[in-house]
């Protein structure tokens, strides 16, 4: 049985991994394109914060997942505001990629479930800072570029963090 949890978490680790490095590879060559993916993935990381934050007993997972709750809820207020300055329409709710993504998170308890939010926020963080930082390079001039450089740093900060608990360290 503990040999198939191993393995399901390995594997649902991996499909994380392989969603956050789609994300990354994906530069959007708009403003509008790079806010909604940032609209979405902002949303998504609050909710499955949320849910980090509710399901483990770890004190610093519960510590980390509290924090990018309320980061990631400013900074989707402040994307909203960038957006809105261009004229940009942002989505309101998860797509069914990301639904289903948390719903599998959802499905997992103690160390499997502990394991795979430390990976996904490791691996979500890098993709994110990357995004970031072609935007800055591409168009730092428009309030979605200025967003983006306005927020880098706190990214930047939040990868440490991520990398932090994934070695243990934090």
């Amino acid at each position: 049985m503990r040999t198939h949890r191993t393995v399901f978490v390995s594997l649902f680790a991996a499909g994380l991994a392989l969603t956050a490095s789609a994300f990354a590879q994906i530069s959007p060559t708009t403003d509008k394109e790079f806010a909604k993916k940032l609209a979405i993935g902002g949303m998504t990381e609050v909710e499955t914060c949320k849910l980090a934050a509710g399901k483990t007993s770890d004190a610093k997972i519960k510590s980390f997942a509290e924090r990018m709750v309320a980061d990631h809820t400013q900074i989707n207020e402040a994307l909203q505001k960038a957006a809105s300055a261009q004229g940009i329409t942002l989505p309101t709710g998860l797509d069914a990629d990301r639904k289903e993504r948390i719903g599998r998170l959802q499905g997992l308890s103690g160390k499997g479930f502990d394991d795979a939010y430390k990976t996904l926020m490791l691996d979500d963080h890098k993709a994110t800072v990357a995004l970031f930082e072609d935007k800055v390079r591409e168009n730092p001039k428009t309030p979605i570029g200025k967003f983006a450089a306005d927020t880098l740093s706190m990214l930047r900060t939040h990868l440490q963090m991520a990398e932090d608990l994934a070695s243990g360290t934090r």
